[in-house]
């Protein structure tokens, strides 16, 4: 999956899930989803909005159904 960056001069990123990551990502549980999504997702919040990792927010990742 190849992920838009949110400022056009900067570089389109590469999403790859495969193997026991991919098992673990279509499984269902009381999760918020594959925790390296979610790390990158949260860094990537950090990182372009500056939203400090403190514990006041977290990402979510569900499957849209």
């Amino acid at each position: 999956m190849t992920v838009k960056p949110v400022v056009a001069s900067d570089p389109a990123e590469t999403l790859t899930i495969d193997g026991d990551a991919l098992s673990a990502a279509l499984q269902y549980g009381a999760t918020a989803g594959l925790p390296g999504l979610v790390e990158f997702l949260e860094n990537l919040n950090e990182k372009r909005h500056h939203r400090t990792r403190d514990g006041s927010w977290r990402v979510s990742v569900g499957s849209g159904r």
